[in-house]
């Protein structure tokens, strides 16, 4: 049975996918699936789905242990959801350890994929099947979603909208995950595989325009340089220095 609960979590994490590929498009629901259809055949398998979840483990943890605590995993919800966090936590603990792992976040997000998002049970996650979850869930239209996922992203000065410097503060996690060299900047694999979709697809050139120094590597300022370009240049569309609800809206209908 598909609880409102989860139903109210997938609309608003999956918006999330977007968010995080520096891509943001109309057709919300194509668009998610694409970002995480890595073998591109046009549907997202538990694989990939339960691999980017993974992938991204790192950007709700905000101590220096791995794996996600009670506190945290609440924090990645949506607020109207946060309630509840703790039976979904207990339920995904399977070593009750306190600690949700890797292991146990990506059984966790399986679940969700076999149980919600896979509605017809095939193994695959269709751009219908998301469409239709959005049709039948008044509650995960535009506007709904517009409003929790900027309330997940306000976190310095709650103020109902999102600064270029929060947005980044999204985006910092990418870094230490995926500069897998440890020296400190990026090679051009390094900042693909930091990308999803189609910003994935265009990692060349823009890894090429945004090597200010030409050392054919992002340091971490050229890295955030290119993501507040994608800020100023995409999201924040009326130049004001936030990311408002309404212009988030504006890209879900």
């Amino acid at each position: 049975m598909k609880s409102p609960v989860w139903n109210r979590w997938v609309s608003c994490n999956v918006i999330l996918i977007t968010l995080l590929t520096g891509h943001v498009a109309a057709d919300f629901a194509g668009d998610s699936i694409a970002a995480l259809d890595q073998d591109k055949d046009g549907t997202v398998a538990v694989e990939e789905y339960v691999a980017w979840q993974v992938k991204n483990l790192d950007r709700h943890e905000r101590d220096k242990v791995a794996g996600l605590s009670l506190d945290e995993f609440a924090q990645s919800l949506d607020e109207r959801t946060r309630s509840s966090a703790p039976t979904l936590f207990n339920n995904s603990d399977r070593n009750t350890d306190g600690v949700l792992e890797a292991t146990e976040f990506g059984g966790y997000h399986g679940w969700i994929f076999n149980n919600i998002l896979d509605s017809n049970r095939d193994g695959a996650w269709t751009a219908d099947e998301y469409r239709d979850f959005l049709a039948k869930n008044p509650g995960a239209g535009p506007a709904q979603q517009a409003r929790a996922m900027i309330a997940r992203l306000d976190r310095r000065d709650q103020n109902g909208s999102v600064s270029l410097q929060e947005y980044l503060d999204v985006q910092a996690p990418k870094f230490r995950t995926f500069d897998t060299s440890g020296n400190g900047s990026f090679s051009k694999a390094e900042f693909k595989a930091s990308l999803e979709g189609n910003a994935q697809r265009r990692a060349a050139a823009s890894f090429k325009r945004f090597d200010f120094d030409g050392d054919r590597r992002l340091n971490r300022q050229e890295f955030f340089d290119y993501h507040g370009r994608i800020f100023n240049n995409v999201l924040d569309l009326n130049r004001d220095g936030e990311w408002s609800v309404q212009e988030l809206e504006s890209f879900l209908k």
